[in-house]
């Protein structure tokens, strides 16, 4: 069960109740009697989103399968089914999700309310019109909507709903595109920043993502493809054991070090580089190969940029920790292309081709906020939007030229701001998600 300070992200908050329905009826229910609500699910996000001083409603345990149409290419599950649990059901199947992201613990919920993406140039993030086919949400009144993308009644609603930030109603079930396949090949290899944005290492798979190690010109690149069924598997360590043991406890070891001893960050960050880029590929069933947990504790500040931003980005940051007595950056930063979103008004890939760069900080080092300020400060000029999970200072909702209809929609459903917090009053009001030189208490 999810520990509830994590739900309430970089802000922590005690809940007056916490209610946990198990049925889909008992939604309704858990709103009579109440008066402003937030959904939460797996406590992913480390951003205030679902932060509440009154009542949260635990959506995790509506964790169903409702049944799959292969002719459409849909499967219907519930809000709160975790990632991890969907996709090993897909894959002994032989059926895929090509949107999602690689980690397995958010709900479907949760992933569509902040946008929530993978890495491919063909394909969209969860909330994607090509891949979010319909919602069914309880509203503010406690009646059931169901919006389904075949119907053009449901187009502005389903545009609003399907990055909704929690704040149209309670997702209690959603319809996701799956496509046929079971296996993945992964291939990793060392590349410099220059190779990092050759596009076309990226439109030559349906799959890449790079880790640039700050303070170094290394990077190491990730594909993946679906390939047919392999003849036969060599059955490697459970993915766990190999991430523990030869990733996460070097890792752990060496940021330990670096939080020691910070001037020896770029030596240590080289060696790292060295040792995570050493070539190889394997093929395994495509849950296995890409959804995984994540045992690094960080806080991540993660900007949605324009494709064609993305190098310059990087530039300006390296700058930075050239100016600063000692490096900011002490872990390497994920970049990720996906297609722009269509039919998603709010989500941080809509009508952009866009490059995300998730900059994390170990969590517990002093002057994160201070860092993370910096980097969004220098990159903000270029079109940067905030991932809605993750860490943001400024308001973002000039970025989105859809706003003024997300928010009609959200106070159509929700006349009395039933399913507003703090973090999404600063947001309607224009204000920065942080107020003045607040900083976060990060988890």
């Amino acid at each position: 069960m999810p520990d509830w300070r994590n739900w309430c992200g970089s802000v922590r908050c005690r809940p007056s109740r916490i209610v946990r329905p198990s049925r889909v009826q008992e939604v309704a229910d858990a709103l009579e009697g109440t008066g402003r609500v937030r959904p939460v699910g797996a406590g992913h996000s480390s951003s205030a989103l679902a932060r509440s001083d009154h009542t949260l409603v635990d959506l995790t345990g509506l964790d169903r399968i409702v049944g799959i149409d292969r002719t459409r290419g849909v499967v219907r599950v519930e809000g709160g089914i975790a990632m991890r649990t969907l996709t090993a059901w897909l894959a002994r199947r032989g059926l895929l999700l090509r949107h999602i992201g690689t980690s397995w613990y958010p709900t479907v919920a949760g992933a569509t309310a902040t946008g929530t993406h993978g890495s491919g140039v063909r394909w969209g993030s969860v909330s994607d019109g090509d891949s979010l086919r319909g919602l069914s949400l309880v509203t503010a009144a406690g009646e059931r909507l169901d919006l389904a993308a075949e119907r053009e009644a449901d187009t502005a609603t389903l545009a609003a709903a399907r990055t909704h930030l929690g704040a149209l109603g309670l997702i209690v079930e959603a319809d996701l595109r799956v496509d046929e396949g079971a296996y993945l090949e992964v291939h990793h290899r060392p590349l410099d920043l220059d190779a990092l944005f050759d596009p076309g290492l990226r439109e030559a798979h349906e799959h890449f993502e790079g880790w640039w190690f700050p303070q170094t010109r290394r990077c190491v690149g990730v594909t993946r493809s679906v390939v047919g069924a392999p003849g036969r598997l060599r059955r490697p360590l459970p993915r766990y054991v190999r991430r523990v043991v030869g990733e996460d406890l070097p890792l752990t070891l060496a940021f330990s070090a670096i939080r020691r001893r910070p001037a020896r960050a770029p030596a240590l960050l080289d060696r790292l580089a060295r040792l995570a880029a050493r070539p190889g590929t394997a093929v395994g069933r495509w849950d296995r190969m890409l959804v995984g947990p994540r045992w690094l504790r960080a806080t991540s500040m993660e900007l949605a940029l324009p494709e064609h931003e993305g190098r310059e980005a990087l530039r300006r940051v390296a700058e930075l920790e050239t100016e600063t007595s000692a490096p900011s950056l002490h872990l390497p930063v994920n970049v990720r292309w996906v297609r722009a979103d269509r039919g998603a008004w709010m989500s941080p890939a809509a009508g952009r081709d866009t490059v995300f760069l998730d900059f994390a900080w170990w969590s517990g080092m002093p002057g994160a906020a201070a860092a993370l300020r910096r980097i969004e400060d220098a990159l903000y000029p270029l079109g940067a939007r905030h991932h809605w999970g993750k860490v943001g200072f400024r308001n973002p909702v000039d970025r989105y030229p859809d706003f003024e209809r997300w928010n009609a929609v959200r106070a159509r459903l929700d006349p009395r701001g039933r399913f507003l917090n703090g973090f999404l009053e600063r947001l309607l009001a224009g204000r920065p998600l942080v107020d003045g030189a607040a900083t976060p208490s990060y988890r």
